[in-house]
């Protein structure tokens, strides 16, 4: 009875090898088939052993009387256990019957012995063998090969009639090949059959097999990786193909992994494909931007950009303006361009550069206190001798540079070059000492504390 690995039925015309063993294991095989056998619905089949040879099975294969072990192989499954085979005794006498000494009339036939041919009601037969060729016999299906001039023996080709094996008197494919093989020259796995506009054909396929146990039916099965080149572009002005790696359990028929290599020699992966860790290598699964940045994703291609949002005040723009939290160290030189308005002042304190609210423009360097204070001084009417540096500490105005070179110290409206100012209620500041003893041009006005230098 023909079943599948999974226990039903098995229905439908197959190929099925029979083998004849010595032994109920191991062993190599005296005689083998292979018949495309009918199976009805119910999984049963019957066969006549030796009907793919023309002078079915050979005699010499039960003359010792010995024991002989049954093996059934269905096409695509593992061998059934061995069953023993009772003979026949009247039927093998009346085989041996044809036969003398175990070979049929014709291995005594001479090569190029005419008459004898033409006795048996055959056409002539020339030869242009130099000597007789003897046989001792041979093997079913064995391909038969002159070991020298005159004697012919079994080689290791086998041909069952559907298939050819090498190494193997079982084959179990059109060509099957048992040890190594080397392939001198190309070779094609050719498309299956020919591509018309609505579908292109796949190439056959290049399979690698193992074996392992299923528990779940108790049998052996072949969980394979095969490779197969599949069309691309089909019915397109650029056609063109993949080789595709499928992959099959050894129960279902093999399907795409995902995996495959483009025409171009790059690679695309399946679906969930990971790459091991280890140093300087991993997994990315995705790309997150952070709070400076924008973009990002999980899939194709991913950019990443700057965040320019005008409220990020996080780092410095080129194109924009910036502010500053903190101390800020420049190293090298620092070249900056300022421009001044007619309607704006510039203030330099603790808390940078910034644009005052003065009706008059110009320079002042001080501290917190004075940003965005506007010029002022007791030289207003004449206004044009302040429009120059003021330099400020403590709210006070220090040191002034006017627009027409006049310098006053602890005073905003020099008259001189050089006019310092001693506030009258600390008459012995610092420059007590000046004021006693001016150099010689040098203009007091000692009440006031006002000393002048030319002018």
């Amino acid at each position: 009875m023909a079943i599948t690995s999974d226990g039903k039925p098995l229905t439908g015309d197959t190929g099925i090898t029979f083998q004849v063993y010595k032994n109920e294991v191991s062993g190599e095989a005296l005689w083998a088939e292979t018949q495309s056998v009918a199976i009805d619905s119910a999984g049963h089949y019957k066969v006549q052993l030796g009907a793919s040879n023309p002078n079915g099975l050979p005699s010499d294969l039960f003359a010792n009387g010995e024991a002989r072990w049954l093996e059934v192989q269905i096409a695509g499954q593992s061998p059934r256990p061995r069953v023993l085979i009772a003979s026949v005794p009247y039927a093998l006498k009346a085989g041996d019957a044809t036969t003398l000494g175990g070979l049929p009339v014709s291995a005594f036939a001479l090569a190029g012995t005419g008459s004898l041919a033409a006795t048996a009601g055959l056409s002539a037969v020339s030869s242009n063998a130099a000597a007789d060729v003897t046989t001792t016999g041979g093997t079913a299906n064995n391909l038969a090969k002159f070991s020298g001039a005159s004697t012919i023996v079994d080689s290791i080709l086998f041909d069952t009639g559907t298939e050819i094996g090498i190494g193997t008197s079982f084959p179990a494919a059109t060509l099957d090949v048992r040890g190594t093989t080397n392939l001198h020259g190309a070779v094609s796995a050719e498309n299956t059959s020919t591509a018309t506009k609505s579908a292109g054909s796949d190439s056959y396929g290049l399979e690698f097999l193992t074996s392992a146990y299923d528990s779940s039916t108790g049998a052996a099965v072949k969980p394979l990786f095969e490779w197969r080149a599949e069309p691309t572009g089909n019915d397109t002005a650029t056609p063109g193909a993949t080789l595709n790696l499928l992959s099959s359990n050894g129960i279902a028929a093999a399907a795409e992994t995902g995996f495959h290599f483009n025409a171009n020699g790059t690679m695309s992966f399946a679906s969930g494909q990971t790459f091991p860790g280890g140093t300087g290598t991993g997994t990315i699964t995705g790309v997150t931007a952070g709070t400076d940045l924008t973009g990002g994703g999980t899939t194709g291609n991913v950019t990443l950009n700057l965040n320019t949002a005008a409220t990020d005040t996080r780092y410095a723009r080129l194109g924009a303006a910036n502010g500053f939290t903190g101390n800020q160290t420049v190293t090298g030189i620092v070249s900056a361009t300022l421009d001044v308005d007619a309607a704006r002042d510039v203030d330099v304190d603790s808390t940078g550069m910034n644009a005052g609210n003065a009706v008059t423009p110009g320079l002042r360097f001080g501290d917190a206190g004075e940003s965005g204070e506007a010029i002022t001084s007791g030289r207003a009417s004449a206004p044009i001798n302040q429009y120059g540096l003021d330099f400020w500490t403590n709210s006070v105005r220090r040191v002034s540079i006017t627009n027409d070179g006049l310098v006053g110290i602890g005073t905003a409206d020099p008259s001189y070059q050089l006019e310092i100012f001693q506030n009258q209620s600390a008459p012995y500041g610092a420059l007590a000492a000046f004021g006693a003893n001016a150099p010689s041009g040098t203009y007091i006005n000692g009440g006031a504390g006002v000393y002048g230098i030319g002018r």
